[in-house]
């Protein structure tokens, strides 16, 4: 039993550490607290369990004078020096594995491993004496009369299969949101995302001189870069406006509804993705084209004079060709509508040629926010030689931050994707693992509690739910508790949490239905023989 206990005080020793370090990733932050919750139930359940069947022994040590309290305090006791132990051996050999070569951290380090130590003997303090307080229940009558106090332990299983079924709904809605994700990625984006190989982007500038990098001398070498990888079939796709945080910041400013949001296009992105005028055909733009061209959907033609308003700093003759409505762009960037296969429907497009832009769209060649160019490579392996000798020539090279594949982002988000899933799925399974046992012994429970009532019943012909009502009814309760959880977290609204609430009722009510009639055909005739 130590063993066990060792194991799982270690899993939460581990996880609450790197709740710690991870302070700025929330999404893998729940992740771990879930861990360490289902840990502590486990924990829990072992303990009670433990008691359960010690019972007699507690028995005995209340006769020979010890109290509910003496108990308590030496086994609490105990516990916590094994996960003092296991933490500082935890700590010791985190210590020396990722400080290694960064002892400047080590005071920031041994202080929240100190906190996370105090937090988890805080918290182990608290959840870990629950179970004694079965202790105070048991008498010597109740060992005399060899009989267990069943209501406590009914009660008992009744709020941790609550807390449970809380948990797994929550982790259950979060798991789906995931999958949908992943499908999504699958089923909208995969085969673009997959083009997306022989692509990559130039990583930023090396803040060295920055007043040299905002010179018209360096982003005119900069536009030379542009035009020398345009050529090779780059694609300009400049989708940051969509991203969810700019959509927040442009929610109250006093730009137009209609240009609250646009992307910025070259015309190799309207090659690799067709978009079609109010006329069905394909807009094709000429690098040649020196006047503005803005892209609209034919939903906003009564807004013409406002999106001219709104781009006439640009200073040129604005030339608008309006687009089919409800036309899906690939935004070739991950943090655009995660959630509809960073597809956009219906954006405003500015298209950028070799003629009709300033320096600084040009600079765009460099990086930015969002990665907005994707240059062309025949080598996936060394995509930075694609203009390693142009750079060289133009006297940039060494100021250019290093090269990624535009794939590599995607393929790095979609493997955190599916671990998490993975961590997830782990927990749900525990969760329900446990959520069945302890219906089992509810059922199990309520029977030894009342099987003289039952048998009575029994005898008298009662229906199923008639002699078990009172079962029924405290399973109801801890649904409405359920419930209102429910709606006080996401409203009445339809969504995952209701669908998985009804899918785990529907399976209390037809495991409970089925122990009960076994129990009930293996014992009840049993007792009544027995008289």
């Amino acid at each position: 039993m130590k063993k066990i206990f060792a194991i799982i005080l270690s899993i939460i020793s581990i996880s609450s550490f790197f709740i710690l370090l991870n302070i700025q990733d929330k999404s893998a932050n729940w992740m771990q607290v879930y861990i360490v919750i289902i840990m502590y139930v486990i924990l829990v359940l072992i303990i009670f369990y433990k008691l359960l069947n010690s019972y007699k022994e507690f028995g005995i040590k209340k006769m020979l004078g010890f109290t509910s309290v003496d108990i308590w305090i030496k086994d609490i006791t105990n516990l916590m020096i094994l996960q003092l132990t296991i933490n500082v051996l935890i700590g010791i050999s985190m210590f020396i594995i990722m400080l290694k070569g960064y002892y400047k951290y080590s005071n920031c380090f041994v202080f929240k491993v100190c906190m996370s130590l105090v937090i988890q003997l805080v918290i182990s303090f608290m959840f870990l004496s629950i179970p004694y307080i079965y202790i105070s229940k048991i008498t010597i009558f109740n060992i005399i009369k060899n009989k267990r106090n069943m209501k406590a332990i009914v009660t008992f299983n009744s709020i941790l299969k609550t807390v449970l079924i809380i948990i797994f709904i929550l982790i259950s809605s979060i798991s789906l949101n995931g999958y949908d994700s992943i499908h999504s990625f699958y089923s909208t984006s995969f085969q673009k995302w997959e083009k997306t190989k022989d692509y990559a982007c130039i990583g930023g500038l090396k803040a060295k001189d920055y007043e040299e990098l905002q010179s018209d001398a360096f982003n005119l070498k900069l536009k030379k870069l542009y035009l020398y990888l345009n050529a090779k079939g780059s694609i300009l796709a400049d989708f940051n406006d969509f991203t969810q945080q700019n959509m927040k910041m442009d929610k109250n400013n006093d730009i137009p509804n209609q240009v609250k949001a646009f992307a910025t296009v070259n015309p190799n992105y309207l090659i690799n993705n067709k978009i079609y005028d109010i006329k069905n055909k394909k807009i094709n733009i000429l690098e040649s084209e020196r006047d503005s061209i803005i892209i609209i959907p034919q939903r906003y033609i009564n807004s013409e004079k406002e999106v001219k308003n709104f781009f006439s700093h640009l200073g040129k003759d604005i030339k608008i060709i309006w687009s089919k409505d409800n036309q899906k762009l690939f935004s070739y960037d991950i943090d655009v509508n995660s959630k509809y296969g960073n597809m956009v429907t219906d954006p405003l497009l500015m298209v950028i040629t070799e003629s009709n832009g300033d320096l600084h769209d040009y600079a765009k060649v460099a990086g930015g926010e969002g990665a907005p160019f994707k240059f062309k490579s025949n080598n996936r392996d060394n995509p930075q030689g694609t203009f390693k000798n142009k750079a060289k020539e133009l006297g940039i090279y060494n100021k250019l931050v290093n090269v990624y594949s535009v794939y590599d982002e995607v393929s790095i988000e979609i493997y955190k994707l599916k671990q998490k899933l993975f961590v997830i799925s782990v927990v749900m399974f525990l969760c329900i693992i446990i959520i069945i046992f302890i219906i089992l012994q509810n059922t199990f429970n309520y029977f030894e509690e009342n099987k003289q009532l039952l048998a009575i019943k029994t005898f008298h012909g009662y229906k199923h739910y008639d002699k078990y009502r009172d079962y029924y009814l405290k399973m109801l309760y801890s649904w409405i508790i359920i419930a209102i959880f429910i709606i006080f977290k996401n409203g009445v609204k339809p969504d995952n949490s209701w669908s998985i609430f009804m899918g785990v009722l529907v399976m209390e009510i037809i495991i409970s239905d089925i122990s009960i009639k076994k129990i009930e055909k293996r014992n009840i005739i049993m007792f009544i023989k027995r008289g």
